[in-house]
């Protein structure tokens, strides 16, 4: 039990992505010059921290006022997208995050945060841990996280109950969905085994065909159940 002082320095820093087959170069020679290490290991320099978050890709966490240097640079080596193609990427790669409608809706486990370094079962005692612990060693996990395309336009926002049939208890959560093209989406939902093998799901209030797409630990997963 430390004395420990939280201050909000969100207006202090801009948060890049960068992703692709050559982000780890590209990182490298923008941000790991006069560091001792390089991606793809986390890069902490002086006026940006580039943390790996996934296969080829990188978020970096900028000081505001190198932002728009950083941002040229990159703009030189990278096509620039948009918020919803990050997304997309966070999507593919298994990677949901919690946002303020969800944040009391699941446990770490239900996110497969086992298998993708999000829980470390060696560090001392911290806030929820026994819950999390005690479902690792002892309890079984009814529901988690899987990747489903979607047929349609209108994405469901994140938390919205999923059901399998009108009036039927709910199954699961979405945790993030998108657009991957004019008639289709992509998306994370935390579903009971149901859920994922249902061919149609019922998620904010709209019917959709769905199909459960393989994630890109989904060996892990299996193993952990075997």
């Amino acid at each position: 039990f430390f004395k420990t002082k939280l201050e909000d320095v969100s207006n202090c820093h801009i948060i890049l992505g960068v992703s692709g087959p050559e982000a780890a170069t590209v990182v490298n020679d923008i941000f790991a010059v006069g560091t001792a290490t390089r991606a793809p290991e986390n890069i902490h320099a002086a006026d940006a921290t580039v943390v790996c978050t996934g296969l080829n890709t990188y978020l970096c966490i900028l000081r505001a006022d190198a932002a728009e240097t950083c941002w040229l640079q990159l703009a030189q080596r990278c096509q620039p997208a948009g918020q919803p193609c990050w997304q997309l990427i966070q999507i593919r790669q298994g990677l949901g995050e919690v946002s303020a409608d969800t944040r009391e809706e699941f446990i770490p486990q239900m996110l497969n945060l086992q298998v993708t370094g999000g829980i470390s079962f060696r560090k001392g005692c911290y806030t929820g841990q026994e819950v999390v612990a005690r479902m690792q060693y002892l309890g079984k996990l009814k529901r988690r996280m899987y990747r489903l395309a979607a047929k349609g336009v209108t994405a469901p926002p994140p938390g919205s109950p999923c059901y399998v049939r009108e009036g039927d208890q709910s199954i699961g959560n979405v945790v993030s969905a998108c657009r991957a093209d004019l008639q289709q989406l992509e998306m994370l939902a935390v579903l009971t085994t149901e859920g994922a093998e249902a061919k149609e799901l019922i998620m904010g209030g709209h019917r959709y065909p769905v199909t459960c797409l393989p994630l890109p630990y989904e060996d892990q997963l299996q193993s952990r159940r075997s």
